[in-house]
């Protein structure tokens, strides 16, 4: 196989991962909606449950997101500004 080929095939290989993969992203986030509305409905909306939850999830969020090299630029450069 010549090297345009297998580039060409690594290429299209690529892109059918990207879709698949944003087809489980909004997969996964129906699923994750209809599990809030459901404990939402059998707890109620202002359960202290549901809100240490939520407060417990916010804090991982915060603690394991770590912006991208390109986003820190972009955020330095706006400060600068």
């Amino acid at each position: 196989m010549d090297v345009g080929k297998q580039q060409a095939a690594f290429t299209a290989s690529k892109q059918e991962a990207s879709k698949q993969l944003q087809r489980l992203l909004t997969e996964g986030q129906r699923v994750a909606d209809v599990i809030r509305t459901v404990v939402k409905d059998h707890f109620g909306p202002r359960e202290e449950k549901i809100a240490e939850l939520t407060r417990r999830a916010a804090a991982f969020c915060a603690r394991t997101h770590r912006p991208s090299l390109r986003h820190r630029i972009l955020e330095e450069e706006r400060q600068r500004v």
